[in-house]
């Protein structure tokens, strides 16, 4: 008769804000139609619209995670708003490159394929529509350039952090 102990197991892949090695594969595009149901900036209710956004997808390139992916949607533009505050896909422009974005720069993500970075993520849990258990997801939270990795790493190494300055 086979037999088991019950052991616990983690539905999330990778861990929830540790720095990983990264580089990012590829930006995509995805436009998807939809019906207005409220009035808002200047749209009726009823009225036909488009939603776009963009969907980054890393992959893990070192470690006991190495070829495993992770993803996050974003806005479908690069903004910086005249206080600094940059969105997310200036945050990631910005690690990805090692230097800030100006205003009225043209940004092509497809400059960005396989450049390397440092990612964290967070761990979702949601609730399947059918109330049948649970989706686990690990989407990235945010991208550092690859150079803080190496320093967290010396920094770990050497005994100085037992977490991450971020």
């Amino acid at each position: 008769m086979p037999k088991s102990q019950v052991t616990e197991e983690n539905p999330h892949k990778l861990p929830e804000d540790t720095p990983l090695p990264a580089r990012l594969v590829h930006v995509t595009e995805q436009s998807f139609p939809f019906t207005r149901k409220k009035d808002g900036n200047g749209k009726k209710a009823g009225e036909r619209d488009i939603f776009v956004k963009w969907t980054w997808d890393f992959e893990i390139t070192g470690g006991e995670y190495a070829g495993l992916h992770a993803e996050i949607d974003t806005d479908p533009k690069v903004t910086v708003t005249p206080d600094g505050q940059r969105n997310k896909p200036a945050q990631f422009v910005e690690a990805l490159r090692g230097m800030e974005v100006d205003f009225g720069e043209g940004i092509d993500t497809d400059d960005y394929d396989g450049l390397p970075c440092a990612i964290t993520v967070r761990h979702d849990k949601r609730e399947r529509t059918d109330g049948q258990g649970y989706f686990y997801s690990e989407p990235v939270k945010d991208v550092f350039p690859e150079s803080l990795l190496e320093e967290i790493r010396a920094q770990q190494g050497a005994g100085a952090a037992d977490e991450p300055p971020f």
